[in-house]
């Protein structure tokens, strides 16, 4: 991003581990540093109108749809 003079907004942009429940419980990072930017894990987040959430489910998203 820096190289083609990019910022990153942190109130626009997510962070979001994807995994099975096992593995999202050995991580212990909770937030994230990106161009002097402090960046909180999301349980759930939206892209391009599709809600994805940690554990891979849907559910939020099948019950925004229907």
């Amino acid at each position: 991003m820096s190289s083609n003079r990019l910022c990153l907004n942190a109130d626009k942009t997510f962070f979001i581990w994807l995994g099975m429940r096992q593995q999202l419980a050995k991580v212990q990072h909770h937030t994230t540093e990106r161009q002097a930017a402090t960046l909180s894990v999301a349980i759930e987040v939206t892209c391009l109108g599709v809600i994805f959430d940690n554990d891979r489910i849907f559910s939020k998203h099948i019950t925004s749809v229907l």
